[in-house]
């Protein structure tokens, strides 16, 4: 096999450029190199770790927030139950939309023993007011619903 000769000369055309290794530490410019390398290593690191947790944040985010609305869709279906019952159990009305509106104060409330005592106040108020068994299921159906939601949201 033939090889291409190469012509003689200089390998660096300009070498006044190039700094004499006796006037510049050697040894100080590896020690240089080698930390600002690290520093870069170490820079970055904490970027992508940064970026990881950003990312592992929204994932979870996105998992409660798919959660919640699950939760919502499967107790929202009840509501159409409750309004039916509304108007079929005249008597009750008065008595059924303030258990209703009881269970929507207690997603205002921030004290967590105030939002227990509540909900457990309204569960048995429920059981005494209302004598119509599956209205009753329905009504403590939306107050898990409420429960769930004051769960999720931190507040109990």
């Amino acid at each position: 096999m033939n090889m291409p000769k190469l012509k003689c000369g200089q390998i660096i055309p300009n070498a006044s450029n190039i700094p004499n290794v006796n006037q510049v530490n050697l040894k100080d410019i590896v020690n240089n190199a080698n930390l600002n390398s690290i520093e870069l290593k170490n820079k970055l690191d904490k970027i992508a770790k940064e970026k990881n947790q950003k990312y592992e944040d929204s994932v979870k985010r996105e998992e409660r927030i798919i959660e919640l609305l699950e939760s919502i869709d499967d107790n929202t279906s009840i509501l159409n139950d409750i309004f039916k019952s509304l108007k079929d159990n005249n008597d009750n009305q008065k008595e059924i939309i303030d258990i209703i509106n009881q269970f929507n104060n207690l997603l205002t409330l921030n004290d967590i023993k105030k939002v227990e005592s509540s909900y457990r106040k309204l569960i048995k108020k429920i059981g005494i007011v209302i004598n119509d068994i599956e209205l009753m299921n329905k009504l403590f159906a939306y107050g898990r619903f409420i429960y769930t939601s004051l769960h999720i949201n931190g507040k109990i």
